[in-house]
């Protein structure tokens, strides 16, 4: 063989191993998201961040994106427990992988009387890990979400007043007290038994009353805003809430869907037992 043929062997043979190279740089995509529909939908937080890369970003529809392991990690981890799973069939797109038929279940969506909710799933890979998952509701969707009675953050600015069970006390026997919640416009908020307390200053002897309030996504995230005090909530304490809009003439009430709060005063109170909160009319 000539060397001038031998040196076109090696360049043909160096060519056909980077085509074999390129068509093998990773995991199968449709696979990848495959295995991320299953560990969501099975709860499995860990090997779903697993999938993903570290700048991640996870967006559905309109609500606020949620960028990096540690933000998507705290999403997964609320709508695990709002039993949330992602159904559909992943195939191969121009732009990474789809699914069809996609649609979302949870818990949320069923208080809400909208579930499933359906649209356009679209999941982005760069060397096998994801880093993009996106949800687009469709019209359908979107009219019925805006059709139900999901609460916005303007429902919510005000102060809420009803009756709860005090510990042990049985409401079928009109064993019930009231209790007086205020959500601010700064992102305050104040717990109270007392309606002086929340129309004056606030009760000295009850700090662990006072909380900070954030709304996105459908999901209420109180965080206790002070010093524990006996009786109500400790200063660690974290909760959140799935928030319905009861609408009724002549107004509107509120009512609670406990996700998990690890003050129990606050699960015990905000779930309305006895009747939706009614806003507080001077």
């Amino acid at each position: 063989m000539s060397k001038t043929r031998f040196i076109g062997v090696i360049a043909l043979l160096a060519v056909v191993m980077l085509f074999i190279a390129g068509c093998s740089t990773g995991p199968d995509p449709v696979t990848v998201a495959q295995q991320f529909q299953e560990a969501v939908n099975s709860k499995d937080i860990a090997s779903a961040l697993q999938l993903l890369a570290e700048d991640a970003v996870f967006q559905v529809d309109k609500a606020p994106s949620r960028s990096g392991k540690a933000e998507i990690e705290n999403w997964l981890t609320t709508r695990a427990e709002l039993n949330f799973s992602l159904e559909g069939s992943p195939i191969a797109s121009d732009s990474g992988v789809t699914f069809e038929s996609c649609s979302i279940s949870s818990d949320m969506w069923r208080y809400f009387a909208v579930n499933p909710m359906s649209g356009a799933c679209q999941v982005t890979l760069e060397d096998g890990l994801i880093t993009e998952f996106a949800v687009q509701f469709d019209e359908d969707s979107k009219v019925r979400l805006s059709d139900s009675a999901a609460a916005t953050s303007a429902d919510l600015v005000g102060i809420w007043t009803g009756g709860a069970p005090p510990p042990g006390g049985d409401p079928h026997k009109g064993e019930v007290e009231d209790f007086h919640l205020q959500f601010a416009e700064d992102g305050s908020g104040r717990l109270a038994v007392s309606l002086d307390d929340l129309l004056t200053a606030p009760d000295s002897d009850h700090p662990g009353a006072r909380f900070k309030w954030t709304y996105e996504d459908y999901v209420l995230t109180i965080q206790n805003d002070g010093p524990a005090s006996e009786g109500y909530c400790l200063e660690q304490d974290v909760g959140t809430y799935v928030i319905k809009n009861v609408k009724s003439v002549p107004k509107n009430r509120m009512q609670f869907k406990l996700i998990s709060d690890s003050c129990a005063f606050r699960a015990n109170t905000l779930p309305r037992v006895a009747a939706p909160w009614n806003p507080y009319v001077p």
